[in-house]
């Protein structure tokens, strides 16, 4: 299977960070063929915009510039399905964006939070647009995935 894993890589640090790698390196020792799209930042306030180390490209959040490329890197791709890390409403624009081309139906957001530890403006806007856009959501808790059904008023 051709799978395009879309989250934070290294060298950015923290747990959703070694989540993707283990993800991808699980991914393709099962002997799927995986591409990567790593994001260039975790939180709304980075300090420093980091390279990713991903061969085959990444996201920026709050880069637009980034978000065009992502949608064609992807469409080139062609994956069979995309797996998406979400954990805060910062990356939900750029993820739209980036998926805009792709049948929902092969999208999987993996969400590690439903909602930023910190307030955040249209947090519950942002990500349920973005979840919207999934056809499956698989989440880190059964709270995550109560509070997931209730922002998306049941289609999580």
């Amino acid at each position: 299977m051709n799978v395009a894993l879309v989250g934070p890589v290294a060298p950015l640090a923290g747990g959703i960070v070694q989540h993707t790698a283990a993800l991808a390196r699980s991914l393709a020792d099962a002997g799927h063929e995986v591409s990567t799209l790593g994001l260039r930042r975790l939180y709304p306030r980075a300090p420093v915009r980091v390279a990713a180390r991903s061969r085959d490209g990444y996201l920026d959040a709050v880069d637009p510039r980034t978000w065009r490329r992502s949608r064609d890197r992807l469409a080139l791709w062609r994956p069979d399905v995309v797996l998406v890390e979400y954990w805060h409403p910062l990356a939900a624009p750029a993820l739209v964006s980036a998926l805009a081309d792709t049948d929902p139906r092969r999208v999987t957001a993996i969400v590690h939070n439903h909602r930023p530890h910190e307030p955040f403006p249209l947090a519950d806007r942002l990500t349920r647009r973005f979840l919207l856009r999934s056809g499956a959501v698989v989440c880190h808790s059964e709270y995550v995935a109560a509070a997931t059904c209730q922002l998306t008023a049941g289609r999580a």
